[in-house]
């Protein structure tokens, strides 16, 4: 599995999930830094506290937001039911 990160200037940079550990009843996540092909690898890897965090940024619950409606989208462009719905030959969505 490929986890992408933001590192403190803002670039993304990729991992492979190397494991999920408890110590002393807390979480961290082991990373291994990947590399570009031909680069020498280094020989280490990343270890990050898991937490849970209570509050989202406003720009997080835009870009959800954002990503839902997106997704919605596309499923009712998809969706025989909902062109059924829209052209009023069903007028139920559940029953």
């Amino acid at each position: 599995n490929i986890v992408t990160l933001n590192d403190e200037d803002g670039n993304e940079v990729k991992f492979e999930f190397l494991d999920l550990i408890e110590y002393e009843n807390e979480e961290y996540i082991v990373l291994l830094p990947m590399t570009e092909v031909g680069e020498e690898e280094e020989g280490e890897v990343v270890i990050l506290k898991v937490e849970d965090i209570d509050e989202n940024t406003e720009e997080e619950v835009d870009y959800i937001i954002e990503a839902v409606t997106d997704v919605v989208a596309y499923l009712r462009s998809i969706s025989p039911v909902w062109r059924n719905l829209q052209a009023g030959i069903q007028d139920y969505i559940i029953k």
